[in-house]
């Protein structure tokens, strides 16, 4: 079930979140209409969808970014309309209670292709439990948008038309792709990859591509997985963190614009990825740079983080090296030590630099336990 963030400080500008236990929402998947879908939602899950939706508006939409995406709202809201999943995006906006439009929330939906704009930093880490005979998937989600993301997180149990579980997932109300997900065979967590460049391709996000997979009932075990990301045509670069059932299933994905795939497997039990490409042996790595500067950019960045003077927001790739070195170097250590993985996975993203000023919230996955556990932050908004 939900915990409270640790009462620690990423950076000094973050308040100490409150103790409160989140909920879980079951998702009746296979329901023909939106609204049967997403019937569980509370007054409180509107609320603090209404208040995430006018956040990611606000992000999304105001100066300077909105000269832009007003204009694409118009443009691609017609093809978004065709896509999976938009009768519930369209639905979920009706439930914000005016804080987005439709259209707008069709875009807002396809944040993680905004994020090119203002880089997202995650992190993963996959170790394999000697003790518990079986993987650790630990994954920490920071975004801007935290306060309000952290709000409106819950687990979500995707239910079919018997109302039996088929898998769960962590993310926030209205979202109608996945960024983290379970099943009793394997776990996948989205992080964002960069391009040096807007990267958007003709394909499906990957949000909702990993949602397609996870509702797929052909697909129930890691090999499964892998075979099927490795041919995902995606909408945008993207890193897919997998972890199975074994000591040698684990990998990380790294997915190219013109569906483009490279594999980079765990070694010895660990496998640590944050958001740079593999810089040696991918044929990525040259995308290991930031967006140009475009004009007005730091305004908007400024806007979203509260601040560009943080170590945090720094070039990408020394950011993610940073983040990828500590997490590997304390794993390292706990496995050598004989320590539960699993509480020595919560202490290392329990402080900088896994954990800042926009970790929305972190969850702890071990799908041979069909186990999941998540932390949310609860601050004041």
């Amino acid at each position: 079930m939900f915990e409270s963030l640790p009462q620690r400080r990423a950076s000094r500008n973050d308040p100490h979140p409150e103790l409160d236990d989140g909920e879980v929402r079951r998702i009746h998947y296979q329901a023909a209409q939106a609204g049967d879908v997403w019937a569980e939602l509370t007054d409180a899950d509107r609320a603090d969808l209404g208040h995430l939706a006018g956040e990611f508006r606000a992000m999304l939409f105001g100066f300077p970014l909105g000269l832009f995406t007003y204009p694409a709202a118009r443009l691609l809201g017609e093809r978004y309309a065709r896509e999976p999943y938009a009768d519930e995006m369209a639905w979920l906006a009706k439930c914000a209670d005016g804080a987005i439009f439709p259209r707008q929330m069709l875009l807002a939906q396809r944040a993680y292709v905004a994020a090119h704009a203002a880089p997202a930093a995650c992190s993963s880490v996959v170790v394999w439990d000697e003790q518990a005979g079986c993987n650790r998937h630990m994954r920490s989600l920071d975004w801007a948008g935290a306060r309000a993301l952290g709000r409106a997180t819950r687990r979500f149990d995707f239910v079919d038309a018997q109302d039996q579980r088929r898998f769960q997932a962590v993310g926030a109300v209205g979202m109608a792709g996945l960024l983290t997900a379970m099943k009793p065979g394997f776990s996948a967590a989205i992080h964002y990859a960069p391009w040096g460049a807007w990267g958007i391709g003709p394909g499906l996000d990957p949000l909702l591509l990993l949602r397609q997979l996870f509702e797929d009932e052909a697909i129930q075990s890691y090999a499964e997985a892998r075979a099927a990301i490795t041919q995902w045509r995606s909408s945008a670069p993207v890193f897919l963190v997998l972890c199975g059932l074994k000591r040698d299933e684990a990998c990380v994905v790294e997915l190219g614009l013109h569906g483009e795939a490279w594999v980079r497997d765990s070694v010895d039990g660990l496998l640590v990825q944050t958001n740079h490409f593999e810089p040696v042996r991918s044929p990525f790595a040259g995308r290991n740079i930031e967006m140009p500067d475009y004009p007005l950019q730091k305004v908007w960045l400024k806007r979203v983080t509260r601040r560009i003077d943080d170590w945090y927001c720094s070039d990408l790739l020394p950011n993610s090296t940073r983040r990828r070195g500590d997490l590997e170097s304390r794993m390292r250590v706990a496995m050598q030590s004989g320590e539960p993985l699993d509480a020595a996975a919560r202490e290392a993203f329990s402080i900088p630099p896994a954990l800042n000023f926009e970790t929305a919230h972190q969850t702890l996955m071990t799908p041979g336990q069909n186990s999941m556990r998540i932390w949310a932050r609860r601050a004041q908004v």
